[in-house]
């Protein structure tokens, strides 16, 4: 990345951070690009050199936020059998994709629960669902039969996480991080996880 470029992305990034304090205080309809720049600290023309109005700054920060969740992924720890969650391997990519989500939790709180015309949070749990089937798709033990049981892990699997974070977002002032972690260890431990793991070990026999 040149010198300009990065000046280029820190600037989008001050204006983004601009809307998203906008969002905490009131609905995206409400919010003008006058509010936006007296809340970056910048000119309109400063503004209008990177976005051509407030949906494409909406759409670019959104956009944004979405391929990085991409790009954080790393369900491998789905792979995991019960006496192999606590394997440093797994143990590690099932905390960075929760410690990721820790870190961008503020952006979340405000995002999922404003009205912004776009469902991120559905966005988000589609990509998940599509990201653990995929590693799904890839496990030595899988086969053509457990397709379906697959799907059926994938969905479930992307809505329980999805709204144990959600969970945790809402109540963070009081709830700890780690109570929400302990919840998604243990159903991995106990919970379907468990009964999915041991129909893809052919522990449990299914026909289709």
């Amino acid at each position: 990345m040149t010198r300009k470029e990065e000046g280029a992305y820190r600037m989008k990034e001050r204006i983004c951070e601009a809307l998203l304090h906008c969002l905490s205080m009131e609905s995206f309809q409400k919010i003008t690009v006058k509010r936006i720049i007296e809340k970056a600290g910048i000119n309109r023309s400063t503004f209008y050199k990177y976005f051509l109005d407030k949906y494409d700054l909406r759409d670019y920060y959104l956009g944004q936020i979405l391929e990085e969740f991409k790009q954080e992924k790393n369900y491998d720890f789905i792979k995991a059998g019960k006496d192999e969650i606590d394997d440093p391997v797994y143990s590690r990519n099932l905390r960075n994709s929760e410690e990721f989500i820790k870190k961008n939790s503020r952006i979340y709180k405000i995002l999922w629960s404003s009205d912004i015309g776009s469902d991120l949070y559905g966005q988000m749990q589609e990509i998940l669902r599509a990201d653990i089937l995929e590693t799904i798709l890839t496990d030595p033990f899988y086969s053509e039969e457990k397709l379906p049981y697959a799907i059926l892990y994938a969905d479930l699997f992307s809505c329980d996480f999805m709204l144990t974070i959600r969970w945790w977002i809402d109540h963070m002032d009081t709830i700890e991080f780690e109570k929400a972690s302990n919840l998604m260890k243990g159903n991995m431990e106990k919970g379907f996880f468990q009964t999915f793991r041991d129909i893809m070990e052919g522990k449990i026999k299914v026909k289709i």
